[in-house]
């Protein structure tokens, strides 16, 4: 004969399980407990690390595009490397249009070093992108993986014809480049070349000033008429 496995030997006398009975029914309770601890266990470190990734709402480009006061086109130029993930780093965009916002033709951004907390990689290859950028900390220009890039055609749609980026009176330094506004050096030259030129406007200027006691050739306190 098959007992069925809910069987439970019973103590005809006494009506109650028998001890052995019991502890089979603990054993498969606390069975049954470990391995529902288990599988939750499994399921919380499959679920914690998508939780800690970025996550973005999908949004049509219109329904945020106001919320943005610096938009424009451009390309990576570089950017600067962070010993934490995270920290924040400048990115540095060679623009070519803008659509919102005072734009230089070189202009700074920030973005987190991480994807997870949603920071933006390097565009360097990508092209010509169009870049959002919101104002983080008072001035720090600051964009993210969720929306900040897009297409430059989608934003002519939206806003219309861009402006020219306006001109820069010193390129900032590059991070990562080579170039002399690289960061390596490229600061130093601008300030000789600066100060050059404002050795050379003060040399021309007390070289033609005319002495301030001379009149036509007269001392007006004197009244003489040959210079002395």
């Amino acid at each position: 004969m098959r007992l069925d496995e809910n069987f439970v030997p019973v103590d005809l006398e006494n009506g109650n399980p028998f001890r052995g009975a019991s502890v089979v029914h603990t054993m498969k309770r606390l069975m049954a407990t470990v391995t529902m601890i288990a599988l939750v266990a499994g399921l919380v470190g499959l679920v914690v690390p998508q939780a800690m990734a970025c996550s973005c709402a999908q949004m049509a480009l219109e329904e945020y595009v106001d919320d943005y006061p610096v938009i424009f086109a451009g390309r990576e130029l570089g950017r600067s490397d962070a010993g934490d993930p995270d920290e924040s780093v400048e990115v540095v965009f060679e623009v070519e249009s803008v659509y919102r916002g005072e734009v230089t033709e070189q202009y700074t951004v920030y973005t987190s070093a991480s994807g997870a907390s949603c920071g933006v990689s390097s565009l360097q290859g990508s092209g010509v992108v169009g870049i959002l950028a919101w104002i983080q900390d008072g001035n720090e220009p600051t964009i993210g993986l969720c929306g900040s890039v897009v297409a430059p055609d989608a934003l002519t749609g939206l806003l219309g014809d861009p402006d020219a980026p306006l001109p820069l009176t010193a390129p900032p330094p590059i991070p990562g480049g080579n170039g002399p506004n690289s960061g390596d050096g490229g600061d130093v030259i601008w300030w000789l070349v600066g100060t050059g030129a404002a050795v050379l406007a003060a040399t021309a200027f007390f070289a033609t000033r005319r002495r301030p006691d001379w009149v036509d050739g007269y001392r007006p306190n004197t009244g003489a008429g040959d210079p002395q």
